[in-house]
């Protein structure tokens, strides 16, 4: 039997890394995993997003919220063959008219798997569901009881994955970065 090698990779990591703050910004980007084309640089960091011809035009779709209310997690997921990295995007969304309503509810029920591009609190764009997109696993929200209570919706997107999330690196900085993906909206 072929052995299967492991090769460890070390890990030291920068300040940066050590005093990275957490959190995700509030504006989300998603678009249908089976819609976009992404590739990656030397470093492995996403750098183009290519989306597919169509009728009317493919483009990134944004949630937006508030500040300090999505999140993501991450949870090993081991296998008889392989160990996947199970991701967890937690959104926060807010809706008052049939508009924002009819976005909830299509967000809820996404036929096809999702690509989502957010904003950490860290300054940087993170990709989650790079290999094979994430879909609506959760979702839980009301009216509230008293007048100060929460009336969103929080929904929970997984998926299982080779890895983490992997960081975007469309321009110079993360000015640029965000301006890329607001161009593709």
């Amino acid at each position: 039997m072929a052995e299967c090698a492991n090769d460890l990779i070390s890990l030291d990591p920068p300040c940066p890394a050590l005093k990275k703050k957490g959190g995700l910004k509030k504006k989300v980007w998603a678009v249908s995993f089976d819609k976009a084309t992404l590739t990656v640089d030397v470093d492995g960091n996403v750098d183009t997003i290519t989306l597919a011809t169509a009728s009317p035009a493919n483009v990134l779709t944004t949630y937006t919220g508030k500040k300090l209310k999505n999140s993501g997690a991450y949870t090993l997921e081991v296998g008889e063959n392989a160990s996947t990295m199970k991701q967890d995007l937690s959104l926060r969304v807010y809706f008052y008219g049939q508009d924002t309503r009819d976005a909830v509810d299509a967000l809820n029920q996404a036929p096809e798997e999702l690509l989502f591009f957010v904003q950490t609190e860290a300054g940087q764009i993170e990709c989650w569901g790079f290999d094979t997109g994430l879909l609506p696993s959760a979702a839980t929200g009301g009216t509230g009881t008293a007048l100060n209570d929460d009336t969103s919706m929080l929904i929970t997107l997984s998926g299982q994955q080779d890895g983490i999330a992997k960081v975007c690196s469309f321009g110079a900085d993360l000015a640029a970065d965000i301006a890329y993906l607001d161009a593709l909206t």
